[in-house]
């Protein structure tokens, strides 16, 4: 009983993030988007890195993420 409290947020959205985050499946699905935008992978990267970053700093400024937490979360991205 009570085993469906420990089934997650719905389907891949656990702590970590969300769908495609999972293993090999994300540069699939980057592949399979940059190939549909007509960009390359390292672009799309690039744009998704940029993204992030910018999510991040806004986060920061507008008091809702502490520096020392944004410096911990920006520190984990560049070891990907």
């Amino acid at each position: 009983m009570g085993h469906w409290k420990h089934r997650g947020r719905g389907f891949g959205m656990g702590w970590r993030g969300g769908f495609g985050r999972h293993g090999g499946h994300r540069s699939e699905m980057d592949a399979e988007l940059a190939a549909v935008l007509g960009i390359s992978s390292e672009e799309l990267r690039a744009a998704k890195d940029t993204a992030i970053t910018n999510m991040i700093e806004k986060a920061v400024a507008e008091g809702e993420l502490a520096p020392k937490e944004a410096e911990r979360m920006t520190a984990a991205r560049k070891l990907r």
